[in-house]
């Protein structure tokens, strides 16, 4: 969904003020790398990722290939839209969960 798109979804929110919402697309769509966090610290994050690549405006290929190649810790696919990439995906996410989600203690 475009920007403006989601924008107009927002009608019944009198906070979301066309000042608001400049500054918010400003905050998500200006900066030369994602928003919330430097190269630098996706350089040092221990966080385990899975990158999954875009292939639009918003989601830039080379973006998420440049935080799979910062991260110390980050698996990326590269197809994972339809067909076999998209099998081979879910197979890699599901692996992927497996290896990274904590470990539940059996209730007594």
């Amino acid at each position: 969904m475009s920007f403006p798109r989601w924008t107009a979804t927002l009608r019944d929110h009198p906070e979301a003020t066309p000042a608001v919402l400049e500054r918010v697309r400003t905050n998500l769509y200006t900066a030369d790398f994602v928003h919330s966090v430097s190269r630098e610290f996706v350089s040092t994050c221990q966080t385990p990722l899975l990158v999954l690549a875009g292939n639009d405006e918003p989601h830039p290929f080379d973006l998420a290939a440049e935080i799979a190649r910062l991260s110390p810790n980050a698996k990326f696919i590269s197809e994972w839209k339809a067909g076999p990439s998209l099998s081979a995906a879910i197979k890699r996410i599901r692996e992927f969960l497996h290896a990274h989600a904590p470990q539940r203690t059996p209730m007594r």
